[in-house]
């Protein structure tokens, strides 16, 4: 392997950019466009990117070969054409290929600030290594997606077709874009250090590896917030959408220290009191803000986002939204590297963190290879290694099973010791009712509730449900009975390398439980492959921002219809309460409203075996006693359901059996 230190690596792109795609010209620059136009392929063969180097020289070839072949009139322009884009921009796009597999972000970064690359430069650079490999997921996602609704390429309806697949890129590409930069704002991206360099290390207790280190004088030290968090007869609607999740002159005082619960329905506003702490609204979420939001007596809207960064850490109910490396020891080195700690510091840190987490096995691993539940716990670890004064967490939970819920529990109560201040905005409230100071129910904006301890320990489930709220009782879905009398079955062929079953119960609802990276979603997608021919399955994906391809609510589910009615697209809509939303675009709405349109497309596909993985996840009390309920119907009209799912108040109120992947 060929190891290049960062800035040669940034230097080499810049070379192959001035001498092959820009196109220099001269006798005495041919030698040099050879050189590069066949460097960029070594080098990947060096990192064994062989795939990439091998479909890259096929196209730099096709492109050399296109200018010899013998034609006339307007095939030589054509094929001059070809040729040109070809031969200039597969070098660049391969050597931007290596340099972007073989350079952590952290390192990326640090060789643009030692090259004195001003952080407006930096930045954007950097959100770029993170953002192509991101995309090029959710192209793969998207297209899988599409295979199982059978919406293909051919036919008279080219060109809409075309529209379903590049919709939800295009969409997905711009909310990826601004995730990343939220990420790497509100996690202290823009902080400016003044010396850098590059370590080679191994932490003693789990032998991973950490590259780069930041050092140097100019570093925030853990800072110590003071008396309050306060939001001032604060009021706030977003610029797209001006009724969806707005503050309304909310006054809200959280003493140093103290566990603060937000709860309340879907779209309520818990997610923007946690932006407007963390400072996203107003810096980047636009909208009308009135009144003030105050950390340690400092106005959070007229700070810096990089000095809010300091003072806080959030953890966002999605993963993909707080990541901003591809390994996960890099992530959790991010926000320390932008705070300026020493190297010692940062090391020690993390090995600190990995302990507490019991997450080693989790270490050098690669983001995008991980479950989500893996990949929450590296989000919640990333802000433990920062060791903010103020812990902002948007459900946590969300996609974690039960026994790292609990972890978390452990986590946030040790958080608590040390004297953090700790706000969550949660729907499951099992884990955090018994050790919150305090909880407020949000309605419509406004606080509708305020329960004080002793509040809180005289509530009862019953009390809380018709609050439209969450049970408190603390159930684990493995520990659940659930068995159903053997009838028919559907065989599912073996898989290579997992020992899933071979044989699901038809005409049940089965829960498919397990702990995180226990294979359920892999099992999910290896019927799905199995059974293709016969189209029979419909899957649900966890992210279902990877099957929503129309700009209606109406039209997604008229075109998993066997045959489009528009009485019964409507009647479905209505089952889940979402017929308000029939005209609206379902990227404008809410995490747990695109999680019901998909259940919707799923329930009018007429295909008698659904597949939902984590269908309940964001969802509160009301929309998941609602999912339960279409479940049941659903199995009375024949169908199939199995549900890969960590949500025990779920399967109590609607599973018929049990299947545990260990």
């Amino acid at each position: 392997m060929i190891k290049l230190d960062p800035r040669t690596k940034l230097l080499l792109l810049l070379a192959e950019a001035v001498i092959v795609l820009g196109g220099l010209s001269g006798s005495n620059a041919e030698p040099f466009k050879t050189v590069f136009m066949a460097l960029p392929f070594l080098l990947l063969f060096s990192v064994k990117k062989v795939r990439t180097a091998i479909i890259g020289g096929l196209l730099l070839g096709l492109g050399l070969g296109a200018a010899y072949l013998p034609t006339g009139g307007r095939g030589t322009i054509i094929l001059l054409m070809c040729s040109g884009i070809l031969t200039r921009f597969v070098p660049s796009i391969m050597m931007g290929n290596y340099v972007m597999s073989s350079t952590k972000v952290s390192e990326f970064t640090a060789a643009m600030e030692r090259m004195h690359v001003t952080p407006k430069i930096t930045i954007p650079m950097a959100v770029m290594f993170r953002f192509f490999p991101t995309v090029k997921e959710e192209c793969s996602a998207i297209g899988e997606a599409m295979r199982m609704r059978d919406i293909r390429f051919g036919g008279s309806k080219v060109m809409q077709m075309a529209e379903y697949r590049l919709v939800p890129m295009m969409t997905c590409s711009v909310k990826i874009g601004e995730e990343l930069s939220a990420a790497a704002l509100t996690r202290g991206a823009g902080f400016t250090c003044e010396a850098y360099k590059c370590v080679q290390d191994r932490l003693p207790c789990c032998g991973y590896s950490h590259v780069h280190a930041v050092c140097g004088s100019a570093g925030v030290d853990n800072m110590e917030v003071g008396d309050m968090t306060e939001l001032k007869d604060v009021s706030f609607s977003y610029a797209a959408a001006p009724e969806k999740g707005c503050i309304k002159h909310m006054d809200l005082t959280v003493p140093d220290g103290q566990l603060l619960l937000l709860t309340g329905g879907s779209g309520c506003g818990k997610s923007t009191v946690i932006r407007l702490l963390n400072g996203l609204v107003p810096h980047f979420f636009e909208g009308e803000l009135s009144g003030d939001v105050l950390i340690d007596g400092r106005s959070v809207p007229k700070m810096e986002l990089y000095e809010t960064a300091a003072m806080q850490g959030t953890v966002f109910q999605n993963p993909r939204a707080q990541f901003f490396t591809v390994d996960t020891t890099g992530e959790l080195a991010f926000s320390c590297e932008n705070q300026g700690l020493p190297e010692a510091e940062i090391l020690s840190r993390i090995d600190r963190t990995v302990e507490r987490f019991r997450i080693a096995d989790l270490m050098d691993r690669n983001i995008f290879a991980m479950s989500g539940g893996e990949k929450q716990k590296i989000a919640c670890a990333s802000v433990d290694t920062a060791q903010p004064p103020l812990i902002l967490l948007d459900e946590p939970s969300a996609n974690l099973d039960y026994a790292s819920t609990m972890k978390l529990r452990e986590i946030i109560k040790l958080w608590k010791a040390e004297g953090r201040t700790i706000i969550a905005a949660e729907h499951r409230l099992y884990y955090l009712w018994d050790i919150a100071d305090r909880a407020l129910l949000i309605r419509d904006g406004s606080i509708a509730e305020d329960w004080s301890r002793a509040d809180m320990d005289a509530m009862t489930s019953e009390k809380l449900a018709e609050y439209g709220l969450r049970s408190i009782h603390d159930t684990d879905p493995a520990a659940i009975e659930r068995s159903c009398s053997r009838g028919e079955v559907f065989s599912v062929k073996p898989h290579k390398r997992f020992n899933f079953p071979t044989e699901i119960p038809l005409h049940e609802i089965t829960a498919v439980v397990g702990r995180n990276g226990a294979g359920k979603t892999t099992f999910l997608r290896h019927m799905c492959r199995s059974a293709r021919r016969s189209r029979r399955i419909f899957m649900v994906m966890q992210d279902v921002d990877h099957q929503l391809f129309t700009d209606s609510v109406l039209e997604e589910v008229l075109i998993s219809l066997p045959d489009e009615d528009e009485g019964k697209a409507r009647e479905i809509l209505r089952s889940l309460d979402l017929e308000d939303y029939a005209d609206s675009h379902p990227m404008s709405l809410s995490g747990g409203q695109k999680q019901r349109v998909a259940i919707a497309c799923a329930a009018a596909s007429g295909r008698d075996i659904l597949l939902f993985d984590e269908p309940t996840s964001g969802l509160d009390y009301e929309h998941m006693q609602q999912t339960a309920q279409l479940f049941g119907e659903l199995r009375e009209q024949g169908r199939t359901i199995l549900v890969v799912t960590h949500d025990s108040e779920l399967i109590e109120a609607c599973c018929t059996n049990i299947m545990r992947l260990e």
